[in-house]
């Protein structure tokens, strides 16, 4: 059971988590969004790069997709800017994300 200050609701928490998330992802820079073709092929050699750094790592995880179903599910609106999403538990993925971080001079 989570301790909670009297009078402090799980409503009041939740709104007091969502005002701070919001606030931390302003201080953010926006995400990057590949627009062109030549962008969109250095995000896919970043993706495969890190997918390189988690099978090197251990991590069992499925074959990287081709550079043109990558494009397609891109596309459609599927894509993923990382492929930590292969690996199905949350404690794995975590583990998984500091050993192969995105590279800020790459395309992220």
């Amino acid at each position: 059971m989570a301790l909670q200050a009297p009078g402090v609701t799980s409503a009041d928490l939740r709104e007091q988590f969502l005002e701070a998330s919001d606030e931390c992802n302003a201080a953010l820079p926006a995400i990057p969004v590949p627009e062109s073709d030549a962008e969109l092929q250095q995000f896919y050699v970043s993706w495969t790069d890190i997918h390189s750094c988690l099978v090197d790592a251990g991590y069992d995880i499925d074959a990287p997709p081709s550079y043109q179903a990558f494009v397609d599910e891109y596309r459609a609106g599927n894509g993923s800017d990382a492929p930590y999403f292969l690996i199905a538990d949350s404690t794995a993925r975590e583990q998984a994300m500091a050993a192969c971080p995105k590279n800020p001079d790459s395309w992220w």
